[in-house]
């Protein structure tokens, strides 16, 4: 059995249904606009809220200004013998605190969300549920320019961020991306290179954003501007989701309805029980442990700007951009050209262990690294992390019937939730806690998920290789 096969009998029908959405590319074309629309919005949204937090915080606990500062706008000292390097400190300590708060308001919610509203597509269509999120990321943007306007304090944001989180996230477009992608692609190796294009164009919003987020904060000199750009950017994504988006799920093929209890429980039948004779738990268990070492361990976002924000490197607003942008670019046209390379000799389950490894290495380099060149040279060595996410979800839908895509991505969406929660506060409690020890300690944690990964990879491995045997077996009998 090739790589292209599913495990699932008579799964390579499940596009027979598709009628025109599949004559042509625009379908895929108009799904990933509306990610990246959303990505880009989202991302803008989170940089400049970041940065707009820093100075307010700096403000607010030295309204007469540092000691001494740089002079890029940062108040960042390089000298850690000064008073200003420890209100440096201080400020970090602070907004890595506002982060957490942030962070459990808006993931807390959206587990639950995510939970449902991924699911019920199987029910009610998928055009319906994704328009959530893009509303709440609008609704939020609002809220939040309505904030900066009015100079609020950083506490009243917190709210703000809940209610993005009752939409769903990103997490929950992204998933309602890829059921997109399940009903318009065959298992295999094609459903996961287009996954790894979805996720691209997901990168590409975040480029975009991280690129122009210190240029707008400068050029517009505040963060309102940014803010309402946000918020336009999202209402631009609704309307292609109105008019534009196709509906990949006809009635004759979505399942019945169910309590939202039942429809919760439906959600652990992939980790609780076999539901193939090939698709048994324990590959569905490995494949999302992978996914959930390898999503801790990209949860140090917030912290990353703060590290290059301070010292040693006191970054401007407009170099973290930078940076920012050349990390995504590399990472988006390394994630397409490797995985359709390695797609000629190799299988989903090697290149999730290959991003896996390049991770590691490029984490501990972070960690230890003291110059700005050595920050550079980080998406370099890191040139396949984003590549176990997508070669894990594609492994998970493989194994997965048609009419329990919605209900996979839906498990897998409520997990992001939980891992994006939980990876970026654990991320910044550790930096808040370890700053003054060492300020790279959190980047070496991060790799050790990574290495774990690296060893549940070679595992599953050997199961699925396992897995195509007895299938084999089955076969020629």
């Amino acid at each position: 059995m090739s790589d292209n096969e599913s495990l699932i009998p008579n799964a390579s029908n499940r596009n027979s249904h598709i009628g025109k959405a599949k004559s042509g590319k625009w379908s895929f074309v108009i799904v990933g606009s509306v990610l990246m629309l959303h990505m880009f919005s989202y991302v803008l949204n989170m940089y400049v809220l970041n940065e707009y937090a820093y100075v307010t915080i700096m403000k607010e606990q030295y309204p007469n200004g540092m000691d001494e500062d740089t002079g890029n706008g940062t108040g960042c000292a390089v000298n850690t013998s000064t008073n200003a390097y420890k209100q440096q400190l201080k400020v970090q300590e602070l907004q890595s605190r506002w982060s957490i708060y942030c962070t459990l308001a808006s993931n807390i919610p959206s587990i639950f969300v995510n939970i449902n509203i991924v699911s019920y597509s199987d029910v009610y269509g998928r055009k319906l549920f994704f328009l959530s999120p893009l509303l709440g990321t609008m609704l939020k943007s609002l809220l939040c320019s309505i904030g900066i306007y009015f100079k609020l304090t950083m506490n009243w944001f917190i709210p703000f961020f809940m209610v993005e989180g009752c939409s769903g996230l990103w997490i929950a477009s992204l998933a309602m991306t890829l059921c997109f992608i399940s009903d318009l692609t065959e298992g295999g190796k094609q459903r996961s290179f287009a996954i790894g294009v979805m996720e691209t164009s997901f990168e590409v919003g975040s480029l975009l954003s991280s690129l122009l987020s210190g240029y707008l904060i400068k050029y517009t000199k505040g963060f309102l501007i940014p803010v309402l750009l946000s918020e336009i950017v999202t209402i631009l994504g609704i309307v292609v989701i109105l008019l534009l988006l196709p509906e990949t799920l006809p009635l004759s093929k979505r399942r019945p309805a169910t309590p939202i209890i039942h429809n919760m429980k439906k959600m652990t039948e992939f980790y609780t029980s076999n539901i193939s004779s090939m698709a048994n738990k324990w590959l569905f268990i490995l494949a999302i442990s992978i996914f959930i070492l390898t999503d801790f361990s990209l949860g140090s976002t917030n912290v990353t700007m703060l590290y290059e924000l301070g010292s040693p490197f006191c970054w401007s607003n407009v170099r973290v951009g930078i940076f920012g942008t050349v990390e995504t670019l590399i990472g988006c046209v390394a994630s397409i050209l490797m995985i359709k390379l390695f797609h000629y000799c190799t299988t989903d389950q090697a290149i999730a262990l290959i991003g896996s490894v390049t991770s590691a290495l490029s984490l501990i380099w972070q960690g230890i690294a003291y110059t700005s060149f050595m920050l550079y040279s980080v998406p370099v060595i890191g040139v396949g992390s984003s590549l176990a996410m997508p070669m894990m979800r594609g492994t998970m839908s493989k194994l997965t019937p048609p009419n329990m895509q919605g209900s996979l991505f839906g498990s897998i969406a409520a997990v992001e939730a939980m891992v994006n929660m939980t990876g970026s506060v654990t991320a910044n409690a550790v930096y808040g806690a370890t700053v003054e020890v060492y300020r790279g300690i959190v980047f070496f944690v991060n790799a050790g998920y990574n290495i774990i990964a690296i060893i549940l990879c070679l595992i599953l491995i050997g199961k699925m290789n396992s897995s195509k045997e007895m299938s084999l077996k089955e076969v020629s009998s």
